[in-house]
Parts: C-alpha cells; sequence; structure tokens
C-alpha cells in the first residue's frame, strides 16, 4: 500500500496481505503518469465539489427525519451520489467490544446480494478489507478490487460484486464510532473523494449525534410521562410560593378536582383543616431552605365532603446556584394502610391488654436463644421481681426452673410440640418461695419456634389443701377420740349399773348383817373391789369428756403451789422442777381435783421421759387471747369460742418422741409403759374437754416434749360448788318415791334402799309406764328418781313431761354418766337433784334430803 499526504492508503503498495504483485505494478505505473491539469481546473473542481458537498448537506438538513436511522439511509444515499460510487454501507463501531453493527446498506446492494443469513453483527478481527479502515484508523482506497486474491478480496459468496472500494473511520472526538464505505464508481478513488466523503459524514454524524439526543429526549420525556400517568401515587411540582404548577391525572383523582381547578391552587389548601398548621410550617421550612426534603403522612381533602390519608415525600429541586426552581412531591394514598394499621393497632391493643390484664403470669421465650421476650404484669407479680429483670432472663440460664424441673419439660415441648403442666414449688431468683401451676407449650412466628408459659400462683391454694388435709386429719383424730370416747362412756354407763347393784347390794348386805357375821368380811371385800371397778369406770368417764366435776372457781398458780411438795416426791432423782408463773393470771371454773390428777399425769410423763439422764421440767402459767384461727391449729379444736384462755404448759427436754407415737398419746389404752393400762393421757385429755378446754403438743426426737393446756378464763362466778355428803346416819324420810329404771336389779336395790331410808316406793320400767304411774298415782307421789337412759323414752322427754303434768314435781336424776353431763341437758330446767351410779344407800340418803329440804321447782324458777 501507498500513503498520500493526508494518509490515505492506496493500493499501489506491497502490502501482501491486501493485493497481489500484479496489482502493485499497475497502480505504480498509473501513478507515474505526468497530469495536465491547471491549477485553475484544479480550483473549479474544488469548487464544485464543494458545492455538491454543500448541497448534499442542505438536502439531508431538509429531510423530515423520523428517526437517526432515517437519517444515515438517507445520508448513504448521498454519499454514494456524491462521490459518484454505486453502493455503500455504513455501519456501526463499538470499541470497547470491537464489534461492527450493521446498520444502513444502499439499495442497490441489498437488491444484488444473496447472502441468506445477514448477521447483525461481525467482529472487527474477523472482517475483510472493508474493515481495514477501522484497523488501520484512516481511509482505504481499493481501486481495482478484483486484483485481489479471490481468498482475500472481502466479501463472501453472495454479496453483491463490487470493482473499486473506498473506506473511512467516522470519529467522534478520538474514538472511532462508525465505518462508511463506498463502491463501483466509474472512475477511481481519490483524496478529493476522501476528503469529500469525511467533511461530509462529520457534518452528519453531528446531526446523527443531535438527533439521537432528541430521540432520546423525547423517548425520556415519554417514559417520564407514561410513569406520571401510570403512577398510583400522585406527582405534584410547588413554585416557591406553594403554588402547584404541575400535577399527573392521579394527584387530580386523589384531590378529587379536575386537572384546571387543581393547577394554579394552593398546596395547603388541599390539607384537612387538622394538618394545615403543621403542613404548612413544614411547606415553608422546604420554601426556605432549613430542610431539604420530607417525609411524612398528612391527612388530605378529597373534594368537599371526603378525605384521605397520603404519604408524602416532598424535596427541593435547585438551579446551579442553589436557588430553589420548584418543590417536586409524590403523595401516596394510605388510607386503606392506615385502616389496616388501625385494626392492627385496636387488635394489638387489645391483645396487649388482655396480656397485661390477664390474671395469670404470661411469658414468652425465644425457641433458639432461651431469652425472654414478654413477660406481663401477672408475671411479674409471681415472681416479685421487675419487668426488666424478667426480660433479661434466659429460661437455659435460671437455676430456679431446673431446680423445679421447668426446663426439661420446656426442652421436651420446644421438641415435640406436646403442651405440658406442671405444679412445682418455686424458690424465683429474686428470693420468693412460691407455689405455681404452669402450662407450657410451643407456638411457631415466621417458622421460628416460642415456648408460651403461662403461671398461676397458688401457693394460698396448697395452703388451702395442707390446711384441709390437717383438719381433715384432725377431724378423723376427733372423731376417733369421740367414737373412743362414746365406746368409753357406754362401757362405763353399763359398768357403773352393774356396779351399782353389786355395791348397793353389799351396802344393804352391810347393814343387815350382825357385826360378827362371818360373811361381813367377804361382803367388805366384794364392797372394796366394786369401788375400785367404780373408779376404773370413772376413768372411762374422764376419757369422754362426762366425768363427775365439781366445779369451783380457782387461780391455776395456786393449785400448782399447793401441789408443789408431792410433785416433787414424783419425779426421778435426775429431773429438776422449775416454775414461771404469770403474776396476773386470770382465774378459772374448774374442777380442783381433776386439774391436780391432769397436772400430775404431766409431770409423771415428763419425769419418766428424762429417765436416768439430768433434765429439766418447767411448769409455766399465763393468759392468752384466742382468735379462730389459732384455735384452728389446736391438737382438738372443737370449734371452741374465740376469747381470754389461761395456758399451763409442762415442758422436758427429755427423750422426746416421735410423729406416730404423738398421734397415738391420748389413745385410751396405748402406753409406751411395759406396764399400766395407759389411761393416763386419755383420762388428762377426756378432763380437758370436758372443762371446754383445749390441748396441745409439740415434741421431737432427743430435744424433749411440751404440753399445753387451754382453759377458758372465768368471766364471772361459777355455778354453786356441789355440797360435800355429810353424815346423817338419823335422817329419815317420808312420803312416795316413784323409782324409774330399766334395770331390775336397780329398780329392787332402790326400793329396798328406799324403804329402809322410810319412803313408800312406787317402780316404773321405763318413761312412757312412769308417766302411767304417775297419772295414776299424781296426788300421793312427793318425788320422782328418774334414770337418764331408758329404753322408748329416755329420762330427759320424761322429765319434760312430768314437769307439764306437775310443775311442782321434784325429780332426782340417775345416771351412769356425770352430773356434768346431766347439767348440760337441763340447764334451768329445775332438776331437784343428781345421784351418779354407782351409789350406796348414803348417796342416795344425801340426794334425797337435799331435794325435800329444797323449795318446790316452781319456787326455784319464779326465783330465775
Amino acid at each position: 500500500m501507498h500513503y498520500t499526504s493526508d494518509r490515505t492508503i492506496t493500493t499501489d503498495d506491497c502490502h501482501t496481505d491486501i493485493v497481489n504483485d500484479d496489482f502493485a505494478r499497475v497502480q505504480s505505473h498509473q501513478a507515474s503518469q505526468p497530469t495536465e491539469i491547471t491549477e485553475l481546473e484544479q480550483a473549479r473542481e474544488a469548487l464544485r465539489l464543494s458545492e455538491a458537498r454543500l448541497e448534499s448537506l442542505l438536502r439531508i438538513i431538509q429531510h423530515k427525519f423520523t428517526s437517526a436511522q432515517d437519517l444515515l439511509d438517507f445520508a448513504l444515499e448521498e454519499a454514494i451520489l456524491l462521490t459518484g460510487s454505486r453502493i455503500g454501507f455504513i455501519h456501526y463501531f463499538d470499541e470497547q467490544t470491537r464489534q461492527f453493527t450493521r446498520n444502513s446498506w444502499s439499495r442497490e446492494v441489498m437488491d444484488e446480494c444473496r447472502i441468506t443469513e445477514k448477521q447483525p453483527s461481525h467482529p472487527l478481527d474477523s472482517s475483510g478489507v472493508w474493515g481495514e479502515a477501522v484497523r488501520q484508523r484512516q481511509p482505504v482506497i481499493i481501486n481495482n478490487f478484483n486484483s485481489l486474491r479471490t481468498v482475500m478480496n472481502g466479501y463472501p459468496e453472495g454479496h453483491a460484486t463490487v470493482h473499486t472500494f473506498m473506506s473511512i473511520p467516522v470519529f467522534s472526538d478520538t474514538s472511532i464510532v462508525a465505518a462508511i464505505g463506498v463502491a463501483n464508481k466509474a472512475s477511481d478513488y481519490d483524496d478529493a473523494d476522501v476528503r469529500q466523503l469525511t467533511l461530509l459524514m462529520d457534518a452528519v454524524w453531528k446531526i446523527v449525534q443531535q438527533k439521537r439526543t432528541e430521540e432520546e429526549y423525547r423517548e425520556s420525556e415519554q417514559r417520564l410521562r407514561t410513569i406520571f400517568e401510570a403512577s398510583q401515587a400522585g406527582i405534584i411540582m410547588l413554585d416557591p410560593l406553594g403554588v402547584i404548577t404541575f400535577a399527573n391525572g392521579r394527584m387530580a383523582e386523589l384531590f378529587g378536582c379536575g386537572m384546571e381547578e387543581l393547577i394554579g391552587s394552593p398546596y395547603a389548601d388541599h390539607l384537612h383543616p387538622s394538618e394545615r398548621e403543621t403542613g404548612s410550617a413544614r411547606l415553608f421550612d422546604l420554601i426556605r431552605g432549613d430542610q431539604i426534603e420530607t417525609f411524612t403522612e398528612r391527612r388530605y381533602l378529597r373534594g368537599a365532603h371526603d378525605h384521605f390519608w397520603g404519604y408524602l415525600s416532598l424535596k427541593r429541586l435547585e438551579n446551579d446556584d442553589s436557588k430553589l426552581q420548584s418543590l417536586v412531591g409524590i403523595i401516596a394514598d394510605i388510607s386503606d394502610n392506615k385502616l389496616a394499621e388501625d385494626s392492627r393497632n385496636k387488635a394489638l391493643n387489645f391483645v396487649e391488654t388482655l396480656l397485661a390484664q390477664s390474671p395469670m403470669g404470661i411469658r414468652i421465650f425465644d425457641g433458639e436463644t432461651g431469652d425472654c421476650i414478654l413477660a406481663n404484669r401477672a408475671a411479674v407479680e409471681i415472681a416479685e421481681g421487675s419487668a426488666s429483670a424478667l426480660l433479661k432472663q434466659n429460661f437455659r440460664q435460671l437455676a430456679s426452673w431446673r431446680d423445679a424441673g421447668l426446663t426439661a419439660k420446656a426442652e421436651s415441648v420446644l421438641t415435640n410440640g406436646v403442651t405440658e403442666r406442671i405444679e412445682t414449688e418455686l424458690h424465683t431468683s429474686f428470693g420468693k418461695k412460691k407455689y405455681v401451676a404452669y402450662i407450657l407449650s410451643r407456638f411457631m412466628v415466621e417458622e421460628k419456634a416460642h415456648l408460651m408459659v403461662i403461671g398461676r400462683e397458688i401457693t394460698e391454694r396448697k395452703r388451702l389443701e395442707a390446711e384441709n388435709k390437717r383438719i381433715e386429719a384432725q377431724m378423723l383424730h376427733v372423731q376417733k377420740l369421740e367414737s373412743l370416747g362414746v365406746l368409753a362412756g357406754g362401757i362405763a354407763h353399763d359398768f357403773n349399773n352393774i356396779l351399782t347393784t353389786v355395791l348397793g347390794n353389799a351396802d344393804l348386805a352391810l347393814m343387815q348383817l350382825p357385826p360378827a357375821s362371818p360373811a361381813r368380811n367377804n361382803i367388805l371385800r366384794i364392797d372394796q373391789a366394786a369401788g375400785k371397778a367404780a373408779e376404773l369406770a370413772s376413768q372411762l368417764l374422764a376419757y369422754s369428756g362426762k366425768g363427775h366435776f365439781a366445779i369451783e372457781t380457782l387461780n391455776l398458780n395456786t393449785l400448782i403451789e399447793e401441789m408443789h411438795q408431792i410433785l416433787d416426791v414424783s419425779l426421778s432423782k435426775k429431773a429438776t422442777l422449775s416454775f414461771d408463773f404469770d403474776s396476773n393470771l386470770a382465774d378459772i371454773n374448774a374442777d380442783a381435783t381433776q386439774l391436780r390428777q391432769v397436772i400430775m399425769n404431766l409431770v409423771i410423763n415428763a419425769s419418766e421421759a428424762i429417765g436416768e439422764q439430768s433434765g429439766e421440767i418447767t411448769i409455766t402459767t399465763g393468759s392468752m387471747e384466742c382468735d379462730r384461727d389459732y384455735l384452728s391449729e389446736l391438737w382438738i379444736d372443737e370449734q371452741l369460742p374465740e376469747g381470754r384462755y389461761v395456758f399451763l404448759e409442762v415442758s422436758d427436754n427429755g427423750c422426746g418422741m416421735d410423729r406416730e407415737t404423738a398421734s397415738k398419746i391420748f389413745e385410751p389404752f396405748f402406753s409406751t409403759k411395759f406396764t399400766g393400762r395407759g389411761l393416763g393421757m386419755a383420762t388428762t385429755l377426756g378432763i380437758i374437754r370436758g372443762h371446754r378446754g383445749a390441748i396441745t403438743l409439740k415434741s421431737k426426737i432427743g430435744e424433749g416434749t411440751t404440753f399445753k393446756i387451754l382453759l377458758p378464763a372465768s368471766q364471772q362466778l361459777s355455778n354453786p360448788e356441789a355440797l360435800l355428803p355429810q353424815p346423817m346416819d338419823s335422817w329419815q324420810g317420808s312420803g312416795t318415791v316413784l323409782l324409774v329404771d330399766d334395770e331390775e336389779t336397780i329398780r329392787d336395790m332402790g326400793e329396798e334402799m328406799l324403804s329402809l331410808l322410810g319412803y313408800r316406793v312406787l317402780t316404773a320400767t321405763d318413761g312412757c309406764h312412769a308417766l302411767e304411774v304417775f297419772r295414776e298415782n299424781r296426788a300421793s307421789i312427793d318425788c320422782v328418781i328418774l334414770d337418764l337412759t331408758m329404753p322408748r323414752m329416755d329420762g330427759v322427754q320424761t322429765f319434760r313431761e312430768l314437769r307439764r303434768i306437775h310443775p311442782e314435781l321434784r325429780v332426782v336424776m340417775c345416771s351412769g354418766y356425770s352430773e356434768q353431763d346431766m347439767a348440760d341437758k337441763f340447764t334451768t330446767q329445775g332438776v331437784a337433784g343428781f345421784v351418779q351410779k354407782p351409789y350406796k344407800i348414803s348417796d342416795m340418803k344425801q340426794v334425797l334430803r337435799t331435794a325435800f329440804d329444797a323449795p318446790p321447782a316452781s319456787d326455784q324458777n319464779r326465783g330465775q
């Protein structure tokens, strides 16, 4: 190839990749011939070419192009015409990818082309001679195309035939952006053609770039317009005074007005009255430049009678001098979102209120980390801690949960999803001891396991259950003792009936036998044995609470001091006795003899508990107010009335006793001794119960035992103490006595006794029989001796009927039970006297004399 003065490459060079030797010789011969063109002709030719080029440019400029492609197609035809060529092409080129993009071919080329598969793009490296201008970055001229080797001629089979060829690169700044080629000029291409084509394409490319820019602008504008109109959000522009200068259709729709009404209206006019002050202030902040942009929720008017919630994004649009040109805003209708948010907030508020007010403690833990993420008020109250402290806890790290077995339950629930329930004693992290019932369950949120723990404090319930169990055990114990007491009392009663016959007949026999009779000693032994049997029956009655009491007003301190000497004598040599008396001790109404027996039993038991070891026994007295809670905790409650009680405590530091022994200590015939009847503590309990008192027991193996006795303090003087029997051997009665008893032997013995005492005797077998006999002999009967326990009609019923018939009748009650039991049944009813079985003739004489010496029952009632 040969480089001309303007760097055009021609084919008279020896570039073997493009031309052969023959072609080079032809070009060299032509170049050596002298030209005969004068300078004037050259000037005229240059002027002609310039005018032709200008005409082409004028036609290009004046052409109504629809696109940049249309412009290039037209420019190609002008380039072909300007260079006198027949065919040509224009291809875009990308220097980054080194790829040609086929763009424009002349019509004749397309008509002659027989290539079936036309490639839209082609790499530079595999292009023929038509790409050489780009590779060399300068124009290329081939005036004898057919002389090139067939393989290297640069176009494939089927392409339009090429004879002569010229191509130039098109530059934009320093980058090649396209290549244009023309071919088949009737004469050779020369430098003038290169200049014409280069200048033409420089001008054309500027027009192409302008057209491209215009197209891009129109496309951008169309895209923006499409976006504006298709947008579901309202779009507005405001001038520096806050007046709307632009808006899309959606904005007019949201504001409920036409476009002509919207444009030119102040933005603030479309704000809801409740938003205008705040919205206007924020708008002016943007206008002044205090803020660059704002994002907020606003309530807007929609027409005259409606409104909607919108999300506003408003931003300053400034010029190069940072002066405000306009404000651009986007308003999205979020009314549905607000409605949904309000509904969600209400639902959340409901749930939060439910959780907060729930009486059940609720805690939520992250199943993966174990962290607490929610704790309601009840959970805080159960733990007696703080909400912030609970929220910092991790259930896997809580020792209280691990010790209570909750951690293992929680892990099981999270693993298998099965709800678990557990009641446990919990020592909380805040140092509190609680009984809590828990329900543990798993629930999923966004495929993530959570642990819900619902707890309810059951400390009070557990306390009540324990209390109920204690009360139930106490009641069972009371019922047991009561049953044993009824049994013991029934046995004692029946035993006393038998002993009445034995002692009474023995007494009668001794009265009738002469002093020298050999049988007298035998009868005395019978009398003595029967007396001991009566003492045993008396102990049984004492255990049943129905023993014989001689009630008087006593001071417990005085009573114990009087027993000091006998108590010392009763103690073991290793035991010492000390006293702790209340100097202001209240009096009590009690039987002194019975209380002495109680004190003696307790002290002797304490001494035996100390045994051969050195020990101390302490007797303490005092007074205290007892309410229902305290009384319910006693060993035997029996619904004692609240009030002031006097207490007696006997404490020792002896061997103590276990729970099982303590539970049986008051049972009759139970004993820890090798010998003995086991009635000591049973009798003690019976005496205390008979005095409407109670007893408590505290004992521990190796530490000793304390018995505490409670007796009601005296509020007033007790009933007059019973008159002591006085010997009245010479006294004789007179009149008629009706003896009522269901035991024939007792009736026979009683009839004989009464006869010896001077009375005429009538007998009856039971209450009904007694009423019949009384009605038949009413005028002559002076006194009735009435057994308390009888079949068909008992003594109480019979007594009432007798008093109804004869209000002034003297009635003496007789029973195997105690006088106290009889007094409880006949309070203020005017009983003339009481004789307890077994009795002797001297007992009967004393009771009858007292009854006959007293005023009639009607007078007693009038005195009351």
